[in-house]
């Protein structure tokens, strides 16, 4: 950065001096200098966020077991992470899954019938053997994946 400045002001104040193809010379050297240290912080901060995410990994893959049970053994729903992180669900009991519900709530109103197939690629489907019913389902817990 030191030395893109320095070149700058040299640019600056030789300006008058130079010809077009001078000029247009340390335009470029400048320019090139400019993508390299760009490219080069780039590379620091894609290096630095990998590292914190491994860190992060590391972390919740020792506290995973330890929030499950404590979430189960208390009667939580699910568990968010408010940190700011991506992915904020840190566990979720099935159990609790409203999305077929909600799904049939919509289509009792709707004045579409619903279609016959499979949902579309985008909705959720109910998982297998459960009954929607929360009161009738033991808790089943789920972890979320190591962050890529």
């Amino acid at each position: 950065a030191d030395e893109i400045e320095r070149l700058r002001k040299e640019l600056d104040t030789e300006s008058g001096k130079l010809n077009d193809d001078q000029r247009n010379s340390k335009v470029r050297v400048i320019e090139t200098k400019q993508k390299a240290l760009q490219r080069s912080y780039e590379d620091a901060q894609n290096e630095y966020q990998q590292a914190q995410q491994d860190i992060s990994g590391r972390i919740y893959q020792k506290m995973a077991p330890v929030l499950e049970k404590y979430a189960i053994s208390n009667g939580y729903a699910v568990v968010l992470d408010v940190s700011g992180q991506q992915n904020t669900v840190l566990w979720g009991n099935t159990g609790t899954l409203i999305t077929s519900q909600v799904v049939e709530a919509y289509n009792a109103q709707s004045p579409v019938p619903p279609p016959s197939t499979a949902p579309a690629s985008g909705a959720q489907a109910k998982p297998s053997g459960t009954s929607g019913s929360p009161t009738t389902q033991p808790p089943v817990a789920t972890t979320t994946p190591k962050k890529p």
